[in-house]
C-alpha cells in the first residue's frame, strides 16, 4: 500500500450523521443548526479520511491536506473545498485531513507525500498557528496532537512559518492558505490582519473569508469552498 502512514485508525470505513462539534449538543447555533437545509452524512474510506476509496493509481491527482476546515465539519461532502475543486476542474483530488490537525502535521504529511510520490500538485489549508504535535512517534497522528499554550504572536507565527518554509519544494508546486482566524488574537493585537504582509507569495492566498457557515456555526460552507476554489484555480 502506497503511504501507509496516511491512516486515521479512528475514522476508517466510519459513518456517522454528526461529529462533534456538528451536532445538536454541540453547535455554536442551535436555531442555525435546526434551520439548516441540506442533509449531511459523514463517511470516511478505509484509510480514515472523508473521501472516496483511492484509486490504485493517483497519478495527476491534486491533494488537498488540511484540517476540520477540510475535512469539512457541518457540511455535506459536496459542499466541501476538495469535493468542490475537483467537480469544476474536472481533476481528481486527494483529501488528507483530520480534524484537530496541527500545522505540524500539516507539512510532515505534506513532505512525506513528496518525497514518495512527488506530485504536481498540493493545495494546503494550514491550520491554528497555536496547535502543535507530540514528537513521540508511537503515538498514532491523533494521539500525538497537543495544544500550545504559547501566546507570544512572534513564537506562533515563527512556527507556522517554520512548518510553510519546511514544505517548499521545486518539483512540487505548493497553493496555500490558512483557515480563517487562524492567528488568533492577531487582528486584535494588530487592529488589522498583517499576514498578508508577512509571507509575500503569489502562492499565498492568504486567510479564508468566511462567506458562510456551515451547520455547526463554525466551520464554512459552499459559498466559502466556492470563492477558495475560485482563487485556487487562478493560481494553477
Amino acid at each position: 500500500m502506497i503511504l501507509p502512514n496516511f491512516v486515521i485508525p479512528s475514522k476508517i470505513n466510519y459513518t456517522t450523521d454528526y461529529e462533534k462539534p456538528d451536532s445538536p449538543q454541540d453547535c455554536l447555533d442551535s436555531d442555525h443548526f435546526k434551520n439548516y437545509p441540506f442533509a449531511i452524512n459523514y463517511k470516511y474510506n478505509s484509510r480514515g479520511f472523508r473521501d472516496y476509496e483511492w484509486p490504485d493509481s493517483l497519478d495527476n491527482a491534486v491533494w488537498c491536506i488540511g484540517d476540520s476546515f477540510t475535512v469539512g465539519l457541518g457540511s455535506p461532502y459536496e459542499h466541501i473545498w476538495p469535493t468542490v475543486l475537483s467537480k469544476v476542474t474536472g481533476l481528481k483530488t486527494v483529501n488528507v485531513s483530520v480534524n484537530g490537525a496541527s500545522n505540524a502535521w500539516i507539512s510532515r504529511k505534506t513532505c512525506e507525500l513528496i518525497n514518495t510520490l512527488q506530485p504536481k500538485l498540493i493545495v494546503i489549508m494550514w491550520s491554528y498557528f497555536y496547535r502543535r504535535e507530540s514528537s513521540n512517534e508511537l503515538l498514532n497522528d491523533e494521539e500525538r496532537q497537543v495544544w500550545s499554550n504559547q501566546t507570544k504572536w512572534q513564537i506562533n507565527f515563527k512556527d507556522f512559518k517554520f512548518h510553510r518554509d519546511k514544505v517548499k519544494n521545486i518539483n512540487t508546486k505548493i497553493i496555500d492558505c490558512c483557515i480563517p482566524d487562524c492567528w488568533r488574537g492577531s487582528k486584535l493585537f494588530f487592529g488589522m490582519d498583517v499576514l498578508p504582509n508577512l509571507v509575500k507569495d503569489d502562492d499565498f492566498l492568504g486567510e479564508v473569508p468566511v462567506l458562510d457557515y456551515a451547520r455547526d456555526y463554525h466551520h464554512f460552507d459552499l459559498k466559502t469552498s466556492k470563492y477558495i476554489v475560485d482563487k485556487i484555480i487562478k493560481r494553477m
